[in-house]
C-alpha cells in the first residue's frame, strides 16, 4: 500500500487558550490522514476528493474535556474509505459523515468509533 498524505490547504484556528478548530480539504488517490485534537471543545470540518478508486483511511483522535465535533465530506471514486475515531468526552460527542460515490462499481465506508 501506497501511503501518501496530500495537503491542499490547512488552517488549524485556536479560537480559545483550550479550543481547536481544522478545516481540512484533501485530494488524492489511497489517501492515509491523521488528525490528532487534544484540547477539549474540538471541531474539525474534513473535505476529501479520492481522484482514483483507492480509497484511503482517516485517524481522528479528539480527547480531554469539551464537546468533539467532526464533520467528513468525502467524494469517492469507488474505493473503500475507513473512518477510525476515538472521541473522549464526558459532554456531546458528534460525527457527521457524508459520501458522494462517483463509480458504477459503488463505494464502501466503514466507520470505527472507539
Amino acid at each position: 500500500m501506497i501511503r501518501l498524505l496530500l495537503l491542499i490547504k490547512i488552517s488549524l484556528l485556536a479560537t480559545t487558550a483550550y479550543a481547536d478548530t481544522a478545516l481540512l480539504n484533501l485530494t488524492g488517490n489511497n489517501g492515509i490522514f491523521t488528525l490528532a485534537q487534544y484540547h477539549g471543545n474540538n471541531y474539525a470540518d474534513i473535505n476529501m476528493v479520492d481522484n482514483t478508486n483507492a480509497g484511503g483511511t482517516i485517524y481522528i483522535v479528539q480527547k480531554n474535556g469539551g464537546d468533539h465535533n467532526i464533520d467528513v465530506d468525502i467524494v469517492n471514486n469507488g474505493g473503500q474509505y475507513d473512518i477510525q475515531l476515538i472521541q473522549d468526552s464526558s459532554l456531546d460527542l458528534q460525527l457527521t459523515v457524508s459520501q458522494t460515490c462517483e463509480s458504477i462499481d459503488g463505494c464502501t465506508l466503514a466507520i470505527h468509533q472507539y
